[in-house]
């Protein structure tokens, strides 16, 4: 027995062409790794369908242009071109048609013309999550080998890239986000810390990343080795701006950890006069705060003494 992948183009009910995408013969699986197709060959049929599929929609798209967007004539064909468009596995050149009309306007449609981008939006969130999780040559590899082969449009300046317009994007949203406590709590405790990170450029100087950590007094477990907290909220940023975004962002971590005008708070902070500004921009939202200067440092991650 055989199974035929099978690729139709179906026009009112009549099958006007059939491809064949996948042939095989059905055999015992002598092992886990011949049960069903493996990971390459389940990218390539993907591959192979999207490459019937893309063109029919690329049609589609050059029929809007049928009609003179200057003059509102009727268009004439004007040569063919080819565009080039990254799906979340593989990668197109799709073949588009070229429209002119005779007063002169002329239109040559593209995947990045239509929608801004020839990137499909799962493959960037792909980019963002790994980007902004490992070195971007590291996210590079892991994606290489996800997709089985080396793709351009995933290679480690496009992931950055990817990474950055995402984080601009989500940190934008953070801004306008409107955060209350849900419920009161009574005592929270804070950690904020910084250090310099050098900038990729030798050129430019290093610059400051500051974080803060936020959590309630109920979420601190003891251990043997270290004191963690079992829950908590972070926020981070590296942008040079006064402290008005890390402010902000403190501020919404702190609410969401339960602080309102009746909470107490504890902060410790290492003496660096920014990190204590963090601290100082939550007074007017909060009862009081008592503040600690570090001798042994906290991991504001963790929240664990070292």
């Amino acid at each position: 027995m055989n199974l035929e992948i099978v690729v139709r183009k179906v026009e009112n009910g009549k099958v006007i062409t059939e491809k064949i995408i996948k042939e095989v013969e059905v055999k015992k699986a002598a092992t886990i790794l011949d049960l069903g197709f493996r990971h390459k060959e389940q990218i390539d049929i993907i591959g192979s369908i999207q490459e019937e599929y893309i063109p029919l929609q690329a049609n589609k798209l050059s029929e809007k242009y049928t009609k003179c967007e200057k003059c509102g004539g009727k268009t004439r064909k004007d040569g063919t071109h080819y565009v080039h468009y990254h799906s979340s596995l593989s990668d197109h050149k799709v073949k588009m048609q070229g429209h002119a009309c005779k007063c002169g306007w002329r239109k040559k449609p593209s995947i990045h013309g239509e929608y801004g981008t020839n990137v499909h939006p799962d493959l960037i969130k792909m980019q963002g999550i790994l980007g902004a999780k490992m070195p971007y040559k590291e996210a590079e590899e892991t994606l290489g080998k996800f997709s089985c082969q080396k793709r351009s449009v995933n290679n480690h300046v496009k992931i950055a890239e990817a990474t950055n317009k995402v984080g601009s994007i989500l940190n934008k949203i953070k801004l306008k986000e409107e955060v209350s406590a849900k419920e009161d709590t009574g005592h929270l405790y804070m950690q904020v810390d910084g250090g310099h990170v050098k900038d990729k450029d030798k050129k430019k100087r290093s610059f400051e990343a500051l974080i803060a950590a936020v959590f309630k007094e109920s979420s601190y477990r003891e251990s043997i080795k270290k004191n963690i907290p079992i829950s908590k909220h972070v926020a981070a940023s590296a942008i040079n701006d006064g402290g008005e975004i890390i402010n902000k962002f403190v501020l919404d971590a702190a609410k969401k950890e339960g602080m309102t005008k009746s909470t107490e708070i504890t902060a410790f902070c290492d003496g660096a006069t920014n990190c204590w500004n963090i601290v100082n921009s939550l007074e007017s939202h909060c009862k009081s705060i008592t503040k600690i200067l570090m001798v042994n440092y906290i991991d504001p991650i963790n929240g664990s003494f070292n």
